[in-house]
């Protein structure tokens, strides 16, 4: 360390002031950076530094600095520092210097210990259990648990801290668990015979079938399986307790087969016992019927009926008349002599003389081939009367013997006049002349003599006296205008012409041939189609609709026998067109002044288009303001020039030509007609100063311009009022611009002026750690770095660690004897000095 007297006192003071002005510490300017005259130098730490040059006045380690922020007396030296970095503990973010800052510290002062899982007091590094679940780390670590989560936890059935993975009795019964039957269960631990239950809780041992308590009472040993008392029917009683052995049901006092649990008796005692008996009491009925049909199978007076003595019983026969039909199918299963009934008469058909009972007796059936045993076969009875037709001479009944009728099987027929092979009852015309008989007995002719017949026009079978259409075309004789002709029977327009003939049917003056070709109806005189010349010929069909002389393809207005020609397509007929070459100018106006009114390129001129020529128009432009008033009376824009600049008011900018746009008068208030009302316009750039982002046109906006109104400035780095053309010293760091110009400093940059001496190095000492701590001070730009080399060129660099305070960890400090300390600022300058570890001579 450099004694006192080797610090110029000038550049300690400038030090001093530098500090405190980037600590930006006000409050510590007014006490800790007032160099006091020379006269009250003190020295409370006689460590030959005056104190108000010293950082450290009571020589505790502790910067002043420190203290006053940590709120203790730097004159006095009783401020801790738990880890000796040089931070007070009360302001030290990490007291006991573990790394981890002291709010998330649960151990701040013990540097060993940073974190304590659960809670119990103990550090996590020295728990055998940081999640206090009661296995230890390094077991819970082995087995793929979580040592920090109480939630992940091995088993341990039985709590004894040893996982069960782990521990070799996991029941804590004294038995291992390899040669436990029950690991899990302290209350057991064998199963002699491997049912799953243990011996303790086993009513069975030795699995044999017979319980502990009554192999006990028969004298054999309940933990031998192979000791076990006979039990016939496995019941689990000894046969020598057991009361039914064979366990039938049947006490052995009562059972004929005391050890057969299939039997216990033998009714008919012909040795063979009733469950393999097929007859019990030896009826000849097998027990299964009888028991099926009620009568008792172990008593022999009790058998069921059986009708036709073949020894099955009826109820279970299926031909219990013994005649070879089964019951379903024999209507009489009980008489052995009949088995149908066709008719359902009641008798059976081998005693029935009428077995379909359908009238006729089995022999006439018989002879007419006929089914006996068919009620829908039976022999042909046309009359009904009982008779087959086979036998019957009058085969209809209608009183004429069969070889002298017409119509020998037809009741109603007898005879048949005309030979037509209709009856004459039902033949409607007896002569077959074309009249039917009712007509001819009307009209007093024969109806069965061929020459007797009425006149019939139309030959339809009704005579004309009868007949209400005589001539057969569809038309009632009433209707019809034509009754005698058939071709005719309508005459539409009353020209006596039928309308089959006429050729204008509604006689509406066209042809029936035109109305169908216009499309109109030839029969409705209401519908008939144009024709404007009234020629007969309708217009769609007509060269000339109307007639005047022109053929409708020539003719402009070919429905106008006025018009014919449109010279300019306007619609309107020359004939009536006041203009008709259409050029806008009428047709007695154009002879007026001269020009061809069927010539649109001969017209005059007209320069507003109102159809008035300009020779005889009072406002050309037509712009409302007669020539006489107008500017530019040949402009309709514009009729007026206030400022008389030749530009029309509706087009001029500046209407009053006052230098400001019409727009911006507008919108500031003053009058854009008038040249004397004027915003004000400092730059004259003709945008008023109320408008203006550069009002005093210097090229910097104003709200970036420091001096918006001063065309000169428009900046002020330092902010001490004088614009920077003008300020000698731009940006306040005392030195002036030329000077800092001539140094190669920025004379915009506060913080970059002429500085040509290196830092000051002051209190430095070595401490823990191994590091060396100090103070550096620099009156100029500020320090940049600090380091330590060594002569065998080991380096160790430091660190800034606040405002004029570094600290530089070395833990090959032990390498050399002496180190030298170099501090460099940020102008390049550097100061170099020697230091001694602390045990070196």
């Amino acid at each position: 360390m450099l004694p006192p007297s080797t610090f110029p006192l000038s550049r300690l003071a400038t030090a001093c002031r530098r500090l405190c002005f980037s600590a930006g510490v006000a409050a510590l300017v007014s006490s800790a950076c007032v160099v006091p005259a020379y006269a009250d130098i003190g020295d409370i730490d006689n460590d030959g530094i005056a104190d108000h040059l010293d950082t450290d006045r009571d020589g505790d380690g502790l910067s002043n600095f420190l203290e006053q922020s940590a709120g203790t007396d730097p004159d006095v030296p009783d401020q801790t520092d738990l880890d000796g970095d040089g931070i007070p503990d009360s302001i030290d973010e990490d007291i006991d210097n573990d790394g981890i800052v002291n709010q998330r510290d649960a151990f701040p002062r013990d540097p060993s210990e940073w974190l304590d899982t659960d809670r119990d007091g103990i550090g996590n590094n020295a728990d055998k259990d940081m999640d206090g679940d009661g296995i230890l780390n390094r077991f819970e670590q082995q087995l793929g648990y979580d040592p920090l989560n109480p939630r992940s936890v091995p088993a341990d059935s039985d709590g004894d801290g040893w996982p069960d993975a782990l521990d070799q009795d996991m029941d804590n019964d004294g038995h291992d668990n390899q040669s436990d039957a029950f690991p899990l269960d302290a209350s057991e631990w064998s199963d002699m015979d491997g049912d799953g239950i243990g011996d303790k809780a086993d009513p069975d041992i030795d699995g044999d079938g017979i319980s502990n308590e009554l192999e006990k009472q028969v004298g054999t040993d309940p933990r031998n399986k192979a000791s076990v008392p006979d039990d016939f029917d496995r019941d689990g009683r000894p046969d020598v307790l057991d009361e039914d052995m064979d366990g039938d049901g049947v006490a052995n006092a009562q059972d004929q087969y005391p050890r057969d649990s299939a039997e216990s008796r033998d009714t008919d005692m012909d040795g063979i016992p009733d469950n393999q008996d097929p007859d019990s009491d030896n009826d000849g009925v097998p027990d299964v019927f009888e028991l099926h049909l009620g009568t008792d199978p172990y008593d022999a007076a009790s058998r069921p009926a059986d009708l036709d003595g073949d020894g099955m019983p009826d109820k279970f026969d299926s031909d219990r008349d013994g005649d070879g039909y089964d019951n379903r199918l024999d209507v009489f299963p009980d008489d052995p002599s009949e088995w149908m009934d066709t008719d359902g008469d009641g008798i059976g058909d081998n005693a029935d003389p009428d077995r379909d009972n359908d009238g006729f007796n089995n022999d006439i059936e018989e002879l007419a081939g006929t089914d006996d045993r068919d009620p829908l076969s039976v022999p042909e009875d046309l009359d009904k009367d009982g008779l087959a037709d086979v036998v019957d001479p009058d085969i209809d009944g209608d009183g004429v013997a069969n070889e002298d009728d017409a119509f020998p099987r037809d009741p109603l027929e007898w005879s048949d006049y005309d030979q037509d092979g209709i009856g004459d009852n039902s033949d409607i015309d007896g002569d077959n002349d074309g009249i039917a008989n009712r007509y001819e007995l009307q009209l007093g002719f024969d109806p069965f003599d061929e020459n007797s017949t009425p006149p019939d026009l139309d030959g339809d079978g009704i005579p004309d006296a009868l007949d209400s259409d005589i001539d057969g075309d569809g038309f009632g004789n009433a209707m019809d205008e034509f009754p005698l002709n058939p071709l005719e029977w309508h005459d539409l327009d009353g020209d006596h012409i039928g309308d089959n003939s006429d050729d204008d049917i509604d006689g509406d003056g066209i042809s029936n041939e035109y109305e169908i070709l216009a499309g109109t109806n030839p029969a409705d005189a209401a519908s008939v189609p144009s024709d404007i010349d009234g020629d007969g010929i309708p217009d769609v069909l007509d060269d000339d609709m109307d007639g005047d002389g022109f053929l409708n393809d020539a003719d402009a207005f070919p429905m106008d026998i006025n018009e014919w020609s449109d010279l300019d397509g306007d619609g309107i007929g020359d004939n009536a067109d006041e203009d008709r070459d259409g050029d806008g100018i009428r047709n007695d106006w154009e002879l007026t002044l001269g020009f061809d009114p069927d010539d649109a390129s001969s017209t005059p001129a007209d320069l507003d288009h109102d159809g008035i020529p300009d020779a005889m128009d009072d406002d050309i432009d037509g712009d409302g303001v007669a020539n006489g008033d107008d500017v530019f009376p040949r402009d309709p824009a514009e009729w007026a020039n206030l400022d008389g600049d030749g530009i029309g008011d509706n087009s001029d900018d500046d209407i009053d030509g006052d230098g400001i746009i019409n727009r911006y008068e507008n919108q500031l208030g003053t009058d854009p007609r008038d040249a004397s009302s004027v915003p004000p316009d400092m730059d004259g750039d003709g945008i008023p100063d109320a408008l203006d982002d550069d009002r005093d046109g210097d090229g910097v906006a104003n709200s970036k311009d420091v001096f918006p109104d001063d065309v000169s400035e428009w900046a002020d780095l330092d902010g001490d009022g004088i614009g920077d053309n003008a300020d000698d010293d731009r940006d306040g760091d005392g030195f002036s611009n030329a000077i800092e110009l001539a140094a190669g400093t920025d004379d915009r940059d506060k913080t970059s002026f002429p500085d040509e001496e290196g830092p000051v190095l002051d209190f430095v000492k070595w401490i823990d750690g191994p590091a060396l701590q100090g103070m550096v001070y620099d009156d100029g730009m500020g320090v940049e770095s600090v380091w330590l080399n060594a002569p065998d060129g080991d380096f160790c660099r430091g660190t800034l660690v606040y405002t004029g305070h570094f600290r530089i960890d070395c833990p090959q400090m032990q390498n050399s004897p002496r180190w030298q300390l170099v501090a460099e600022d940020k102008a390049g300058n550097k100061t170099v000095q020697w230091v001694d570890i602390p045990d070196a001579d």
